[in-house]
């Protein structure tokens, strides 16, 4: 990691005239111990700002990076996503 550089600068934040034209559907997979996306604000401001955020997945016992234990939740949620 000496040489790598590494951007520690948050990104910014979306607002709902930025994503105004975006049709798609939005989910969104949180996790519930997250201490950079916190579960309830995250989710609060999808509501805020896409008109069209559809459904959330809240990961249990989980922090920022999931535990490879996770994985087939993660991959269970996306596939009933992507059927729909």
């Amino acid at each position: 990691m000496l040489h790598v550089k590494v951007d520690f600068n948050r990104p910014t934040l979306l607002t709902a005239d930025k994503v105004k034209n975006m049709e798609a559907p939005v989910y969104t997979i949180v996790a519930d111990n997250d201490i950079f996306f916190p579960w309830d604000k995250t989710l609060e401001r999808c509501r805020i700002v896409f008109k069209n955020f559809k459904e959330e997945h809240i990961l249990k016992n989980t922090k920022h990076i999931p535990d490879v234990k996770m994985f087939s939740e993660i991959e269970a949620q996306l596939k009933k996503w992507l059927e729909v």
